[in-house]
């Protein structure tokens, strides 16, 4: 059987459906997934069970690994008593990381723009929470996250994924006023759609937005950025933009 671990989602799918199982062998599954898939039984002890004893983690430690090979058959390696390692499985944010990679796909921009949404929305449910270690997890998201926009950023937006890519941008300035990779895709999918006046207006929003925030202004990349795709090469950008 394959298996894909989906750590944005928190859950793990065999055949499209969801796989059922507690949060404590998913725990074990997601730990595996988010550490290059193998780890020994001591550093899985002492990443999700740094509260117990030698002993009681171990035991634990079993209890889980026996429940995950129940819930999800094969998926968890039986090669070494004292290594666990994930088979047959793929992992929703390796997947990500090699479409950044793949600069000569043809479908890189539709591939990157479809994670995008999912990354954005990524937030640790009551589920993941309950699991410390997942902190540098979350770090991990956004981190991919910022990489996945900026590549976006410097790909040419076909005009039929103009609105999504848009539509996207938003989703992101939503949660976040102040995310300058957001304005970026969002000036240039306007800017795809021939609404240049809208582009200006939003960089204008931008620039008020860091200046009441933080006190600064735009960074000269944000700004080049922005009149590389608006067609102003000098001068006021905000000149006559209607308010």
């Amino acid at each position: 059987m394959e298996y894909r671990i989906e750590v944005l989602a928190g859950r793990v799918r065999c055949g499209g459906s969801v796989v059922d199982m507690q949060h404590r062998p998913l725990e074990l599954a997601m730990a595996l997934a988010t550490h290059a898939s193998s780890l020994s039984a001591h550093a899985l002890c002492a990443l999700m069970y740094p509260e117990l004893d030698d002993a009681a983690a171990a035991h634990r430690l079993r209890v889980n690994a026996s429940r995950l090979r129940e819930a999800a058959p094969g998926l968890l390696s039986h090669a070494h008593a004292r290594t666990y390692a994930l088979t047959c499985a793929s992992v929703d944010l390796d997947e990500i990381a090699r479409a950044l990679r793949a600069r000569e796909d043809p479908r890189r921009f539709a591939s990157l723009l479809q994670v995008l949404p999912e990354l954005a929305r990524a937030a640790r449910d009551d589920v993941t929470q309950r699991w410390s270690w997942f902190t540098a997890v979350d770090a991990r998201v956004e981190s991919l996250r910022t990489d996945v926009c900026a590549a976006l950023n410097i790909m040419p937006i076909p005009h039929e994924f103009a609105d999504d890519t848009l539509q996207i941008a938003r989703e992101l300035l939503a949660q976040s006023r102040s995310d300058e990779g957001a304005y970026i895709l969002a000036v240039r999918a306007l800017c795809a759609l021939g609404r240049r006046v809208d582009a200006l207006r939003l960089y204008r929003d931008y620039e008020r937005t860091i200046r009441e925030e933080y006190g600064i202004d735009p960074a000269r990349t944000f700004d080049h950025l922005v009149r590389e795709s608006v067609g102003v090469p000098t001068g006021d950008m905000r000149t006559g933009i209607p308010a």
